[in-house]
């Protein structure tokens, strides 16, 4: 049989920073891996500056990305140039209007994949409405948004298939704090919480605001605790704000931008990963912080809970039980740092198994349904 042809519709992949691209780079070196998958054809709507990272067995055609026409016309193009496919994935629903009309030109099935807040409520574009009538399967990174989206939508639920977030275990692994971050930020001999982020003024429902809260609580019983906020974003002046109200000007830090290879390093300055988070698709830095060993707490309220697998890897707290964050974050930092054993369900390898599975599942349907 021949390898299957795939046409990979994408917002951004390499060079990108958000959790959506890494999830491509993910989906993407899955797919090269499998002997039957074919070269994919990826035509990326965000062009960033890793371009040197692109793999390749990618056919990349990153094109005039800056153009919604210009990108339309190149997806129809390919099609015309390099049809038929067996498979047309669609890597955001904003990008669904240009894959139904793929589909149209070509008749190969759509894989939708969706993760979070984008798909827990009806697409306000009528073009990504109309498309979704489309879409034959759903890739979804938890069942926490596999449930709100078929509330609205209708979908079946034997069309969708769970792939959370790949975890690399190789690249993070336990290790002591290292020395310069240390003196730094001031945290020698200091109990560290630790939550990372980017701090979008707009969407601060990562729990940016609930551990700041949170920590005069904490300070109380364990006076050296120190919080630390990896990250940046233009939310950033309003949580500093909020930590000097709140006296907390000496127990809060603010990092910044953390570089990629760097990012290992500052979770093991933590002692603790707390993230009350509220709107979260999945909440992948949890898998992250305790791939470096570092005790996790994520939200009861939404789709992290499935990151600590329901707290059989680490501990559940109602975000807006503030009593509660002190008194599981407190318990969090006595528990000695490990590696848990449940974390291997995330392992890259468990992640490239149930994605190609899936693309196979819908593409070979089509091959079946054309013999």
């Amino acid at each position: 049989m021949s390898k299957l042809r795939i046409a990979y519709l994408a917002t951004d992949v390499y060079g990108g920073r958000g959790g959506i691209a890494l999830y491509n780079r993910d989906v993407l070196a899955s797919l090269v891996a499998d002997d039957g998958v074919g070269q994919p054809i990826v035509l990326p709507r965000i062009v960033g500056n890793g371009a040197d990272a692109v793999p390749d067995a990618v056919d990349w055609r990153p094109g005039d990305s800056g153009s919604l026409p210009a990108y339309i016309f190149r997806a129809l193009q390919t099609c015309l140039r390099d049809g038929p496919f067996d498979l047309i994935y669609c890597g955001h629903t904003n990008l669904l209007p240009v894959a139904a009309l793929m589909k149209r030109m070509t008749g190969a099935p759509i894989l939708l994949a969706i993760y979070g807040v984008e798909a827990w409520t009806p697409f306000l574009r009528r073009a990504a409405r109309h498309g979704l009538k489309s879409v034959d399967h759903c890739l979804t990174i938890s069942e926490y948004t596999s449930a709100r989206f078929r509330s609205w939508s209708g979908f079946a639920k034997d069309k969708m298939t769970l792939v959370p977030n790949a975890i690399h275990l190789d690249q993070f692994g336990m290790g002591p704090k290292r020395a310069d971050l240390v003196e730094k930020y001031g945290l020698a001999d200091k109990s560290v919480v630790m939550i990372f982020g980017r701090m979008d003024a707009l969407e601060l429902h990562k729990g940016f605001d609930e551990i700041i809260e949170a920590m005069p609580g904490i300070i109380a019983q364990r006076p050296n605790a120190r919080l630390v906020l990896a990250g940046d974003g233009d939310g950033q002046p309003g949580l500093q704000n909020k930590a000097t109200a709140l006296g907390l000007a000496d127990h809060v830090i603010f990092t910044g931008e953390v570089p990629e290879a760097e990012k290992a390093d500052y979770f093991r300055l933590a002692d603790a990963y707390v993230m009350p988070s509220r709107q979260e698709g999945f909440g992948f830095v949890h898998l992250e912080a305790m791939a470096c060993g570092i005790p996790a707490v994520a939200s009861i309220a939404d789709g992290s809970r499935e990151a600590v697998r329901e707290g059989m890897i680490g501990k559940l707290v109602d975000p807006g039980d503030r009593a509660s964050i002190v008194k599981t974050t407190l318990a969090a930092l006595d528990v000695p740092k490990h590696v848990p054993e449940g974390l291997s369900y995330f392992e890259f390898d468990a992640f490239a198994r149930r994605l190609n599975d899936c693309v196979r599942l819908v593409a070979t349907q089509r091959r079946i349904a054309m013999a």
